[in-house]
């Protein structure tokens, strides 16, 4: 007697091996996907730690020398970038290298320029020399150097100045350095006869400011103080070798080998001493 196998209590081998496939496949992938990602996570961290680095993005340093367009300002104004991009790279080409201003001064003048009241309009000024206003803003004012050749000097101004420099000597050394908040100008500048300038609406930053820095906000002293000690060690100078002297409403100032004169009046000069005694407190350089 022969015994039939029932067909339907039997699955087709194939079928089965197909559907264990697939369960398993499924179960398989939800477990190990996140492990997968997790692992290639770290792995891609470690390798960059491995590699010295070299893959993490670093942030670039950059030194401003003054040809890179300023930062855009926080006031809106109608000086368009190209302008002012204009107006820094003609200052840069009459600076000197510092290799020429470093040594070559016996003493450094720092002269703070200020002016009191608002500024006159051109109407006002077309008849009379003194506190003369050009159409764009600039105020006009006489720097005479030709009195102390040895001495460096560095104006430091808040407001627009365009300066005509006397006593220059062709090919002499860099002699003058700006310092303030609004921009400047030269009218006859010659060819490395400025030593440099720090600019605030060029992009500069912790500028000293024009004001006598042994009253007000202790601020005003602490960066009047490592404002002088830079530009000394701009013009490879000790700190004992600097005078300062405070001039307002001048419209010309001639540099002396004791303290400015100058049509204006100067409220407040100070010799080495004093500005030492004056400066104790500053940072530990």
């Amino acid at each position: 007697m022969s015994i039939v196998p029932d067909e339907t209590t039997r699955r087709p081998p194939l079928l089965e091996s197909v559907v264990r496939f697939l369960v398993w496949s499924a179960v398989v992938g939800c477990i190990a996907t996140p492990v997968l990602v997790m692992a290639l996570g770290y792995g891609k961290l470690l390798g960059v730690f491995w590699s010295g680095n070299s893959a993490v993005p670093q942030p670039p340093l950059q030194i401003n020398l003054g040809s890179a367009a300023p930062p855009k300002p926080r006031i809106v104004t109608g000086v368009l970038a190209e302008e002012r991009d204009k107006q820094i790279a003609r200052l840069k080409s009459l600076t000197g290298r510092p290799e020429q201003a470093s040594g070559s001064a016996t003493s450094l003048q720092i002269v703070a320029v200020a002016f009191e009241g608002t500024k006159p309009g051109v109407a006002e000024t077309a008849g009379s020399k003194s506190q003369s206003v050009d159409d764009d803003g600039y105020r006009r004012l006489t720097l005479d150097i030709g009195q102390t050749p040895q001495d460096a000097v560095l104006i430091i101004a808040d407001q627009p100045i365009r300066w005509r420099l006397e006593g220059l000597t062709p090919g002499s050394w860099p002699h003058v350095g700006f310092e303030g908040y609004a921009a400047f100008d030269v009218l006859n500048g010659q060819r490395g006869s400025l030593a440099g300038f720090r600019i605030g609406s060029f992009g500069a930053t912790d500028i000293a400011r024009a004001v006598d820095p042994t009253e007000g906000e202790v601020s005003n002293r602490t960066r009047f103080c490592a404002t002088a000690q830079k530009w000394a060690d701009h013009f490879g100078l000790p700190f004992s070798a600097i005078r300062f002297a405070l001039v307002r409403n001048p419209s010309q100032i001639s540099i002396r080998s004791r303290k400015p004169v100058s049509d204006g009046n100067i409220t407040n000069s100070m010799d080495a001493g004093e500005l030492d005694r004056l400066c104790k407190q500053r940072a530990a350089r």
